[in-house]
């Protein structure tokens, strides 16, 4: 049998296929069906009977079977354990008395995990263009029972781009650079959803504060890493993305890193902050949102937060907000809890409440305060102590 294998593969190699010939059909599974790797397939064929040594070709590394003259026609194939996830074509072929080689119209598999996968990287982590038309594929690294797969073919998968306009990414996970700029490209299954940072060429980056960070106050200096292909600077924020309604610094030289800007809102609300970086004579940004200091809520100011306290007593001092009429500071061992201790604003201008009956065994104390606004209990500050320490 062996020998038998050996010629029909010859014949193969010397003599030309003929186009799909209407002798020999798959006749099942239908085109399309998932398998998984490890799964042993049959595949059913009708062939004229001037056909013989009838057998199974598929695209590496599933391989070929072994030719029988048997009928019906039907063959075991493996599908290899190490098989990416993917389609890979499978055809039936045979000889004709005169010698000749035919083939079937092929089917396709399509190899997929059996389960659900969880995302748990892509390879790269992040990706870098140089400039707009350039094409990274990217890969797609799950977990199933245990093993690591590369996914990134998986029906399970869907992919987007935060910014087509930046980037660009198709049902494959090839992604194109677009514009320069800055974007995320979504990896996506059943499970959740991936991140992959995205870079269109050597833009400046914002290196204080840090994203979503919330703001002191009304005044700020930011400050950023600059580009060695930069030409200029400029930095915007606003209240919706790209704006520039709070501050426009215009054009920066490129040994400008920083710039204070002192005209933020102070009502807690998204600031949007552009840092753009000109190359080429061309501008790109990165795209930046932090939070306002809200100076309308009350706001604990003594003990300083994150302190130790002194002993068993303390007073807790607090900012008027706009609105509260009054207020409640809970003490507790958890937070937004007040299990050690419950005060109520009191003299000389009910924007503090004393304890005497706090723990002195260096436990973390979690404060939280409350103002009564419009009806209704609203949280305004929260801060963190410790406990002191007294044997």
């Amino acid at each position: 049998m062996a020998n038998k294998i050996i010629a029909f593969m010859f014949i193969l190699v010397v003599i030309p296929s003929f186009a799909q010939s209407n002798l020999l059909q798959i006749t099942s599974p239908a085109s399309g069906t998932i398998v998984n790797p490890g799964q042993v397939v049959t595949i059913s064929v009708s062939a004229d009977p001037s056909v013989s040594n009838v057998a199974i070709l598929g695209d590496e590394p599933l391989g070929f079977t072994q030719a029988t003259n048997g009928q019906p026609l039907q063959f075991q194939l493996t599908i290899p354990s190490n098989t990416t996830i993917g389609a890979y074509d499978v055809g039936a072929m045979g000889t004709t008395p005169d010698g000749s080689v035919v083939d079937s119209p092929s089917i396709s598999l399509r190899v997929d995990v059996q389960g659900s996968a969880s995302i748990s990287g892509t390879q790269p982590g992040v990706l870098r263009f140089s400039a707009a038309v350039e094409t990274i594929p990217l890969h797609v690294i799950g977990s199933v029972s245990g093993s690591q797969l590369d996914i990134t073919h998986s029906l399970q998968m869907s992919y987007s781009s935060e910014n087509p306009q930046i980037a660009t990414v198709d049902g494959n996970g090839i992604v194109t650079a677009v514009a320069l700029g800055s974007t995320h490209i979504i990896v996506s299954n059943s499970n959740g959803s991936y991140y992959v940072s995205t870079e269109v060429g050597q833009l400046a980056k914002m290196s204080f504060p840090g994203l979503g960070e919330t703001l002191p106050g009304g005044s700020y200096g930011f400050r950023w890493i600059g580009s060695n292909n930069a030409t200029a600077y400029r930095v915007k924020a606003g209240s919706t993305q790209g704006g520039n309604n709070y501050y426009d610094s215009g054009s920066l030289p490129t040994t400008t890193l920083s710039q204070t800007i002192n005209t933020l809102p102070t009502d807690g609300r998204t600031i949007y902050v552009t840092l753009l970086t000109q190359m080429n004579g061309q501008w790109a940004n990165n795209q930046y949102y932090y939070t306002a200091a809200n100076l309308n809520i009350a706001q604990i100011t003594s003990p300083s937060k994150g302190s130790t306290l002194s002993g068993a007593s303390a007073t807790f001092i607090w900012t008027a907000g706009n609105g509260p009429i009054s207020y409640q500071l809970w003490v507790g061992s958890t937070p937004n809890s007040h299990d050690i201790g419950f005060g109520t604003g009191g003299t000389p201008s009910r924007l503090q409440t004393s304890f005497t009956n706090l723990p002195t065994n260096g436990q973390i104390l979690y404060v939280t305060l409350y103002g009564y606004v419009g009806g209704a209990w609203s949280l305004q500050d929260t801060a963190l102590y410790k406990a002191a320490t007294i044997p």
